[in-house]
């Protein structure tokens, strides 16, 4: 199709956004109680997501939508839920996604209702939804986490993002995957999961395989072996400077760095597509022998493997079990 046509095609097709009334003419079936015709749909939401580059850049979508729904609020509803959708699309493009980023935290319409910092995009990785509306995994350029997230690494600090716009709740608002964790592919059907590594009261370690899906979930919690404990690095972070005023002097604060260091760690197993968790120790996973092994089941739909003991070094947790302190950790049945 030459330049020229699908000009054409899009003027008799679609609504242009930067003209409110023409848009406003658009949604009369919704405005007057009727249901839009199904044709139109599609060529409603290429049009939001066409001019959507430009709302981004003159924030003047957002605004649009709140006069809009001032007036009509189911025409309002649509015009910010379409707004939202095209903002999401635009992630996927290199030149819009840090606009589009800032203007979904603006508009912040979260699904829990929490606040975020910052637009600065590093990555946007896809995570293919069984409904087929995609959530997309936005990491964030921050200097905090630069050390370890280079540029196009899936690592530091990430917002789940839906297609629709709306932003994610986060498993127990762990939101920083850092060297110890990852993004992979876990039931071999393209479907994403975050291999999350926290530490917990004690020096703890516990891993969590969370699918990246629009309720979060704990597809395998475990702790990874046994507590581990503080070593120091030998640098020393000096801050301040000697300064005297009147009686009271002020010299150079120190602070010795630590680091946690663990008797068990985790790795990957097996096929790419669909990898098995291994646990042990490193001199014990380097020679092939883990102490405990999980794999993904497509018929139980989720990981099998050892349920573990205080005694053996490591233990699963119940599904529904947080592990919290309050709470003492429950063990899941035998499989």
């Amino acid at each position: 199709m030459s330049a020229a046509v699908r000009k054409q095609e899009h003027a008799r097709h679609c609504v242009d956004l930067k003209d409110p009334p023409a848009l406003w003419k658009a949604l009369h079936p919704l405005r007057s109680g009727k249901r839009f015709r199904p044709a139109f749909v599609p060529s409603f939401l290429f049009a939001v997501s066409f001019a959507a580059g430009g709302y981004l850049e003159t924030g003047r979508g957002g605004a649009f939508a709140e006069e809009t729904f001032s007036q009509s609020p189911d025409a309002g509803l649509q015009v910010a839920t379409a707004a939202r959708a095209a903002a999401a699309l635009q992630l996927l493009t290199p030149n819009g996604r840090d606009t589009a980023l800032c203007q979904l935290l603006n508009w912040g319409e979260y699904a829990n209702r929490r606040d975020w910092d910052g637009c600065k995009v590093n990555l946007v990785v896809s995570a293919p939804q069984r409904d087929g509306r995609d959530i997309y995994v936005v990491f964030k350029a921050e200097e905090f986490s630069q050390n370890y997230a280079g540029p196009g690494k899936a690592k530091g600090h990430f917002v789940l993002v839906s297609s629709d716009g709306t932003l994610l709740p986060v498993f127990q608002n762990a939101n920083v995957l850092d060297e110890s964790g990852t993004l992979f592919e876990y039931a071999g059907d393209g479907r994403l999961a975050l291999a999350l590594v926290y530490d917990r009261e004690g020096m703890q370690q516990t891993l969590h395989i969370v699918p990246v899906e629009r309720k979060p979930r704990s597809l395998l919690g475990v702790t990874v072996g046994p507590p581990g404990r503080m070593v120091p690095t030998g640098e020393i972070r000096r801050s301040g400077e000697s300064t005297c005023s009147g009686d009271v002097c002020r010299g150079v604060s120190e602070e010795r760095i630590q680091v946690s260091v663990y008797p068990w760690t985790w790795r990957f197993g097996g096929s790419s597509r669909s990898p098995r968790i291994e646990l042990g120790p490193p001199e014990a996973l380097a020679k092939g022998r883990p102490r405990a092994v999980y794999k993904w089941s497509p018929g139980v739909g989720g990981y099998v493997g050892p349920s573990g003991s205080p005694e053996l070094g490591f233990l699963r947790l119940a599904p529904d079990d947080d592990c919290s302190t309050s709470v003492p950790c429950r063990r899941p049945p035998n499989e």
